[in-house]
């Protein structure tokens, strides 16, 4: 787990800011076990692709928020007997907790190992 990071704080805030009428196909009382199932596949992600040690640390590698969102719905579909029915909503979920989980990240002053140098701003398209 990243060093300064509570779970269930983090967890807390980002149900805080969900609209359960946004994901018509899961229920109100499966989001908070979604979400907590959501950082532990980032931070299952994280360690697997040495962004972050065991213990809290950077690891050598960068957080890339789109293996990271493929790994979590991946989880969340091996986990919870999803199916292709419930992929919209599956997916604007782990969207959004991966949106409010980087304000909880800010809040706190904490961020994962990103490669600040990749900026869209001053591209050669």
């Amino acid at each position: 787990m990243l060093k300064g990071y509570q779970k269930a704080e983090a967890v807390s805030l980002i149900l805080s800011r969900l609209y359960p009428e946004d994901y018509p196909a899961l229920t109100e009382e499966m989001l908070e076990p979604l979400i907590q199932q959501c950082v532990d596949a980032d931070f299952d992600y994280m360690i697997a692709h040495d962004i972050l040690q065991p213990d809290g640390s950077d690891g050598d590698c960068y957080y890339n928020k789109r293996n990271a969102h493929c790994h979590i719905m991946s989880l969340l579909y091996q986990n919870n007997g999803f199916t292709e029915d419930d992929f919209d909503d599956l997916y604007c979920l782990v969207d959004d907790y991966m949106d409010y989980n980087r304000s909880y990240l800010e809040l706190h002053g904490l961020s994962y190992h990103e490669d600040e140098r990749i900026a869209i701003t001053g591209m050669d398209w």
